[in-house]
């Protein structure tokens, strides 16, 4: 090989190896070797309420320092149970009543803007808000419930077996009644069952009787299906449903009942009588819930529209199913449909939407009737049927 060949090729080797050991020092640096300093550390310094969520508390406050800014960016942890964050800060969550029952429970805040996982420094205590009445068997078929004067009043599907129930939980058996199985009941003030069927016919029976006999009281006229009713305080009776307007029985007669020219070409879901109000359930033509003005000799006002479910949003692509109304002013809404489990309600005086119990309360509710003290009762449909005691906490009962 001639000499500079030679020489070529030892300055192209010494080159290479230049090159090599510059770039083996121009790499990138180690993560570990990165500054970690301006993640936050976040502490959690109270919770409200302190110590323990008792029955009647909907939402736990978390007070601390160095929460993520954005509020996604946390999620909260009641031992492993995770819960939707409602609103806050980077030093203030509010977080829903998790679906847990436990003496011993560890809240954390983990942030993605946080190098530390922040932990409550004392255990913290949920208690139930939820249980089964009336010692019923798991996915008894209950068809419909009333509470009448603390009394639950319930009865089966086929065979339409009549129970009472005392406010201990204490079930005895009525008798059986001879009648299509109803979809919602009443009671009348001389203690009559009245039944409806999703039938033209209304059936009532005298509890007070040693054996109950079912007769044919009201038939409404053919096509039309009663669904719900229920009495005033002046023994009017109210009944409606799927082609039947809003009709009256009033006190002094027994008959197929007065037109009240209301809902005539809509559908009547549920209705219920508070104070001197009835509350109803229906398409007119929007669905929503409506209030009528009652009088004694069994006239109906015009009335107001309270809610239109298509203001609900999240709600609204739900079914409502149910209501019932509390003495402030709240109206609770129970709903059918996928992922549901909650019972929506409304302030009908300062008109906002909140849940009650959210992802606590199973879905599909059939009917809610308050009993004495602090419970609300539902019963629970689908594939689930049965009644539960939602206790309430310092929530007054109804009208």
């Amino acid at each position: 090989m001639k000499y500079n060949q030679v020489m070529g090729l030892c300055v192209f080797v010494l080159g290479l190896m230049i090159v090599m050991i510059s770039c083996e020092y121009d790499v990138a640096q180690p993560a570990w070797n990165e500054d970690n300093s301006n993640l936050l550390v976040p502490v959690i310094d109270r919770i409200e309420p302190a110590d323990s969520a008792v029955a009647g508390v909907n939402y736990i406050t978390i007070y601390g320092e160095d929460f993520a800014s954005t509020l996604e960016n946390n999620h909260v942890y009641f031992s492993n149970v995770e819960v939707d964050v409602v609103s806050g800060n980077d030093s203030t969550l509010k977080v829903y009543r998790p679906d847990i029952v436990d003496d011993d429970i560890t809240i954390k805040v983990n942030s993605y803007e946080a190098d530390v996982v922040a932990s409550y420094d004392q255990p913290y205590k949920v208690t139930s808000v939820l249980g089964r009445f009336g010692s019923f068997a798991e996915n008894a078929q209950i068809a419909a419930m009333r509470i009448n004067n603390d009394i639950m009043y319930v009865a089966m599907q086929t065979p339409v077996l009549i129970y009472q129930i005392s406010a201990q939980g204490d079930k005895t058996f009525i008798d059986t009644a001879s009648v299509k199985a109803p979809v919602d009941i009443t009671l009348s003030p001389n203690n009559e069952m009245v039944f409806m069927s999703n039938f033209r016919r209304i059936y009532k029976t005298n509890l007070n009787e040693t054996e109950l006999v079912v007769d044919e009281w009201i038939d409404s006229g053919s096509g039309d299906y009663v669904v719900t009713g229920d009495y005033d305080q002046w023994g009017n009776f109210y009944f409606g449903g799927r082609k039947t307007d809003l009709r009256v029985v009033t006190s002094i007669e027994d008959s197929t009942g007065q037109h009240t020219d209301l809902y005539g070409n809509n559908e009547i879901f549920y209705m219920r009588i508070y104070g001197d109000y009835i509350y109803v359930l229906a398409e007119n033509p929007e669905l929503g819930i409506r209030r009528h003005q009652l009088h004694s000799d069994g006239t109906v006002d015009a009335g107001e529209l309270l809610l239109t479910w298509a203001d609900t949003v999240e709600f609204a692509e739900l079914t409502p199913k149910t209501f019932t109304l509390s003495e402030d002013g709240i109206l609770y809404v129970g709903v059918e449909g996928e992922g549901a489990g909650t019972i929506l309600s409304y302030d009908t005086n300062t008109e906002t939407f909140d849940v009650l119990y959210k992802n606590i309360i199973p879905s599909y509710a059939v009917h809610l009737d308050w009993g004495p003290g602090q419970y609300l009762y539902m019963l629970l449909g689908g594939d689930e049927w049965n009644i539960l005691e939602i206790d309430m906490g310092t929530e007054r009962a109804a009208l």
